[in-house]
């Protein structure tokens, strides 16, 4: 992870990338392709995740997912 330091605070680079596969390793199965990438009001990290078997849209916090590269 790299740090930019913007009107001085330090931002983190977000975890995902739109385009990227995740997967919500834990609980229900939500395996997802990446289409969106946001910051909330309070500067949070949010990502979007479209679910690849129905489309279905869902906003994870980042470290709710994993990419497919992390599963090996």
């Amino acid at each position: 992870m790299t740090q930019e330091k913007v009107n001085n605070i330090f931002k983190t680079e977000p975890k995902f990338k739109v385009g990227n596969k995740a997967h919500k390793p834990k609980g229900y199965k939500f395996p997802c392709t990446i289409v969106g990438v946001f910051e909330t009001i309070g500067g949070e990290t949010r990502v979007i995740g479209e679910m690849d078997e129905y489309g279905l849209l869902h906003i994870f916090n980042e470290n709710q997912l994993e990419s497919y590269e992390q599963m090996v």
